[in-house]
């Protein structure tokens, strides 16, 4: 938490909204009541979701 809040620097709310979009796809795919998800389209969802938090390289957004 400290590196995202070091910088003053607010994101853009497109970025933001792609982030939330990205975590709840994550998080509905791991709720699936039959236990049926993959773990890389999880993995793939959160890592993109960091990825546009952190700016640490570029995305290609679904």
């Amino acid at each position: 938490m400290d590196e995202m809040n070091a910088k003053k620097e607010r994101k853009p709310t497109e970025v933001l909204t792609v982030v939330i979009d990205n975590l709840s796809r994550a998080v509905g795919d791991l709720s699936d009541p039959s236990g049926n998800y993959s773990l890389d389209y999880v993995e793939e969802k959160i890592e993109n979701a960091h990825t546009l938090l952190f700016e640490k390289k570029k995305v290609k957004v679904n």
